[in-house]
């Protein structure tokens, strides 16, 4: 699946796996991942929180998602 945003519109669209239809699945898994720096009290990760924020509710309402997940590594700095 590929969610794409054009203009101010979230889409999720379904790819078929080319050449392999014994591929079966129910659920497809989508990853935005960057790191952040505990630079100025971690202040890229709060920034990287505010913007999940202002647009979770909107990501999570389109049709097909079944959940969206925050997870944060503070050992590799992960978001």
């Amino acid at each position: 699946a590929i969610l794409a945003r054009t203009s101010s519109t979230w889409s999720l669209r379904f790819c078929e796996i080319a050449n392999m239809p014994f591929v079966k699945f129910e659920n497809i898994a989508r990853e935005w991942r960057f790191k952040w720096s505990t630079d100025s009290d971690n202040a890229s990760l709060i920034k990287a929180q505010v913007e999940l924020d202002e647009v979770l509710a909107e990501v999570s309402s389109i049709e097909g998602v079944a959940s969206v997940q925050r997870i944060v590594c503070g050992g590799c700095q992960d978001f």
